[in-house]
C-alpha cells in the first residue's frame, strides 16, 4: 500500500517536472541545486546576512550557469557564488553549500571530512559511496536525472530537511526498472549485512576496551575538573586583592593630593622662616660691625690715654728741674697750676674714659647675650626645619612608593609584545614621562566562531595628563575597552569608539559635573580575507593612522574623526560620529599607531621633532624588520632630544604584514 502511495506521489510530481526536459542537463542540475537550497534549513540562518553558494570543479560554461544563481534569494537574503578548483582553497567560514563536480569525486570523502559539523550542506553528482553523501546526483536511466538523500549525513550537519524536499523525488523514474534494481541492491545489501555482523562483533569488542578507556579520562576528566575549580577559586581570590588593590590606590590618590597640599603649606612656611633667619642674620652682622667700631673706639681711646701718661712723665721731668731754680718760682706757681690744671682734665678725662668703656662693656654684653638668644632661636628653627625636612622626606618616600605600586598594576594591564608576536610582526616604542603613564596601548584577539572569521583589535591611546591622573585614565580606559570587545562582542571600530565614549563620560559623571579627562586613540581590527590578503578597519579619536605602501613605497596619512573621547559633553564635537577606513594591505606593508608623544618632543631650542620630520624617518626605515626600526627611532628621538626634559608620554607601535 505504501508503496502504490509512493509511486502515485512520483507520478503526480513528475508533472511539475516536466519543464525541466526543455533545458539542459547542467541547467537541470542547477534548478534541483537551488530547490535543494530552498528546502534546507541551516543552523542561526537567522544571523546570516547572505548565502555563499561554492561551486568545486574546473567547467567553466557549468560555472557561468552556477553564477546565474546570484540573480536569486534564499529566505529573502542575497546570493553570492564562489569558484574553487582546490578543496584546500575553500573558505569554511563562507560556505553555506558545496556543488562538487564529478571531476572532484576522488576528493568528496576529504571534503566530507573537512565540513563535518560545520552546518554545510554538499551536493555531489554521480558519487558511489552513499556514506559521504548528503545529496547527490543519480541516473536511474540514460539521459534522466534524479537524486538521493542521505537523511543522517545531513542531520550530522545541523541541517534540517523540510518535507518539500522529500516530495521532488527525481524526474520521470521508471518504477518498475527502479523496483527491480532495488530488489538486486537488496540482496547484494544482506551479504553485506552478513559481512558487517562479523564486523560489528569485533566492533563490539573494541567499544568495550574504549567504554574502559572513557572511564579512565572520565576519572581524569573529573580530576581537571576539580583542578578548574581550584584555578577559578584562585582566579576569584585575586579579583578580590585586585579589588582591594583598586581601592588602596584611590585612597593612596586622595592621601597624596592632600600631602602635596601640606606639602605646599610647609614650603611657604619654610620660605617665610627663611626670610625671618635672613633678616636675623642681616641684624647679627649689623651689631658684629657696631661692636667692632666699639672695640676699635676703645683701643684708640687707650692709645690716647698711654699717649697722655708719656706726656705727664716728661712735665713731671720738665717740672723736677724748673724746681731746681729757685729764681723761677713764679714761674714753678705757673707751671704748677698748668700742671694742676692739666692733672684735672687727665682725671676727667679718665674718668669719662672709664665710663664710657663700661657703657661699651655693657653694651657689648647685651649684644653678646642677644646674639646668643638669636642663636638658640636659629638652632631650634633648624632643628624644627630638619624635623619637617624629614617628615617631607618620609611623605614623598610613601608617594614613591605607592606610586611605583600604581607601576606594577599598570604594566599588569600592557600586553606584551611576545603576544602580540604570536599573530603579526611588531614593536612597541613606550616611554612614560613620570614614573605610571597616561598613554597606554592595547591588544585582543578574537578567534574565528559561528561562522565569523579571526579578529585581532589593537590600540594606541592618549589620556588626558600624564603621571597619576593620566593613568588613572588608562586604567578606566582598558577596562571599558575590554568589556567593549571581549564581552560585548562589539567589532565594529567605529561603534567601538562611540560605545567608549559614552561608557567613559557615564563613568567619570561628565554629564553632571565639571570633568573634562578624556582620551585621543587610534584603533584597527586586523582580519585575513578570503584571497589570503590582510584587511585593516581603522577609527580614529583626533589620532591618525600612518600607513606605508610597499608598492609605492610611501607613506599615507590616514586621518581620524575631530573628535577626542569623553570630555566633550556640550561641545559642538560631540555631535560628530566615528568613521571607519579600511586599507587592504599586501605583503610587507606596515602600519604605525602613535600618540602625540613623539612628534611634539622639543630638542634644547624648543623645536619639536615634528609631522614631516617622522614621516621621512619612517618612509627610510619601512624595509627594515621591526627591532631595526625600534632601534632607530629610539635613536633619532635621542638625537633630538639632546639631553631636553622630556614633556609628555610617547607611544609609538608598528605592525608589519
Amino acid at each position: 500500500m505504501k508503496f502504490r502511495k509512493l509511486i502515485i506521489l512520483i507520478l503526480i510530481l513528475s508533472s511539475s517536472l516536466i519543464s525541466f526536459s526543455q533545458v539542459s542537463e547542467d541547467q537541470l542540475k542547477l534548478q534541483y541545486t537551488y530547490r535543494f537550497a530552498e528546502n534546507i534549513t541551516w543552523d542561526e540562518e537567522n544571523l546570516t546576512d547572505t548565502f555563499f553558494l561554492v561551486y568545486l570543479g574546473n567547467t567553466a560554461s557549468f560555472y557561468k550557469n552556477f553564477k546565474l544563481l546570484e540573480k536569486k534569494e534564499l529566505q529573502g537574503r542575497p546570493i553570492k557564488t564562489i569558484e574553487c578548483n582546490d578543496i584546500n582553497n575553500i573558505n569554511l567560514s563562507r560556505s553555506n553549500l558545496i556543488f562538487v563536480d564529478n571531476s572532484q569525486n576522488e576528493n568528496l570523502e576529504l571534503l566530507f571530512n573537512k565540513v563535518l559539523g560545520k552546518n554545510i550542506l554538499i551536493v555531489s553528482d554521480k558519487y558511489a559511496i552513499q556514506q559521504y553523501v548528503m545529496i547527490n546526483f543519480i541516473y536511474p536511466k540514460k539521459n534522466k536525472i534524479s537524486f538521493e538523500i542521505n537523511k543522517k549525513t545531513i542531520a550530522d550537519q545541523k541541517l534540517e530537511i523540510k518535507p518539500k524536499l522529500l516530495l521532488l523525488g527525481g524526474n520521470e523514474i521508471d518504477i518498475r526498472e527502479l523496483y527491480k534494481m532495488q530488489e538486486k541492491e537488496l540482496d547484494k545489501e544482506r551479504e553485506r549485512v552478513e559481512v558487517q555482523k562479523a564486523e560489528i562483533e569485533k566492533l563490539n569488542a573494541n567499544i568495550i576496551v574504549k567504554q574502559t578507556e572513557l572511564k579512565e579520562k572520565e576519572k581524569t576528566l573529573k580530576a581537571k575538573e576539580e583542578e578548574l575549580k581550584i584555578q577559578t577559586a584562585k582566579l576569584n581570590s585575586q579579583k578580590l586583592i585586585l579589588n582591594k588593590i583598586k581601592k588602596e590606590v584611590t585612597n593612596s590618590k586622595s592621601l597624596l593630593l592632600a600631602k602635596i597640599n601640606d606639602l605646599r603649606i610647609k614650603e611657604d612656611e619654610i620660605a617665610n622662616q627663611k626670610n625671618i633667619i635672613t633678616e636675623q642674620n642681616k641684624k647679627v652682622d649689623d651689631a658684629k660691625i657696631e661692636l667692632v667700631a666699639v672695640s676699635d673706639e676703645i683701643a684708640a681711646k687707650k692709645k690716647e690715654l698711654k699717649e697722655k701718661q708719656i706726656e705727664i712723665s716728661k712735665k713731671e721731668k720738665q717740672l723736677t728741674i724748673k724746681d731746681s731754680t729757685i729764681n723761677a718760682q713764679k714761674q714753678w706757681i705757673i707751671i704748677g697750676g698748668i700742671v694742676l690744671t692739666i692733672i684735672l682734665i687727665l682725671a676727667i678725662l679718665l674718668v669719662k674714659m672709664i665710663k664710657d668703656r663700661n657703657l661699651a662693656n655693657r653694651k657689648l654684653e647685651y649684644k653678646n647675650i642677644e646674639i646668643n638668644n638669636k642663636n638658640s632661636e636659629i638652632n631650634t628653627q633648624k632643628d624644627e626645619l630638619q624635623l619637617q625636612k624629614q617628615y617631607i622626606e618620609h611623605q614623598l618616600k610613601e608617594t614613591n612608593a605607592s606610586i611605583n605600586y600604581a607601576l606594577t598594576i599598570q604594566n599588569a594591564i600592557l600586553p606584551l609584545g611576545t603576544t602580540i608576536s604570536k599573530y603579526y610582526q611588531n614593536f612597541i616604542l613606550f616611554r612614560p614621562k613620570d614614573v605610571v603613564s597616561g598613554d597606554f596601548y592595547w591588544f585582543t584577539h578574537l578567534e574565528a566562531k559561528n561562522g565569523l572569521s579571526a579578529k585581532t583589535f589593537i590600540a594606541a591611546i592618549d589620556c588626558t595628563g600624564h603621571g597619576v591622573p593620566g593613568a588613572f585614565m588608562s586604567m578606566i580606559g582598558n577596562r571599558l575597552l575590554n568589556e567593549i570587545v571581549n564581552e560585548k562582542k562589539i567589532t565594529n571600530t567605529a561603534e567601538i569608539l562611540e560605545e567608549l565614549n559614552a561608557n567613559v563620560i557615564k563613568s567619570l559623571k561628565q554629564e553632571k559635573s565639571d570633568n573634562k579627562d578624556g582620551m585621543d586613540m587610534c584603533i584597527c581590527k586586523i582580519e585575513e580575507t578570503q584571497d589570503n590578503k590582510t584587511l585593516v578597519s581603522f577609527s580614529g579619536a583626533k589620532r591618525p593612522l600612518y600607513y606605508y605602501n610597499s608598492k609605492t613605497q610611501e607613506i599615507e596619512i590616514k586621518e581620524g574623526d575631530r573628535k577626542s573621547i569623553g570630555g566633550a559633553v556640550h561641545r559642538k564635537s560631540n555631535k560628530i560620529k566615528f568613521g571607519v577606513t579600511e586599507i587592504l594591505t599586501s605583503k610587507n606593508d606596515v602600519i604605525y599607531l602613535s600618540t602625540d608623544g613623539y612628534l611634539d618632543q622639543n630638542d634644547v631650542n624648543r623645536k619639536r621633532f615634528g609631522k614631516a620630520k617622522f614621516l621621512k624617518t619612517v618612509e627610510t626605515i619601512a624595509k627594515h624588520n621591526m627591532i631595526e626600526q625600534k632601534n632607530i627611532l629610539d635613536g633619532e628621538l635621542d638625537k633630538h632630544q639632546k639631553g631636553a626634559d622630556q614633556r609628555d608620554d610617547i607611544t609609538l607601535i608598528g605592525i608589519k604584514f
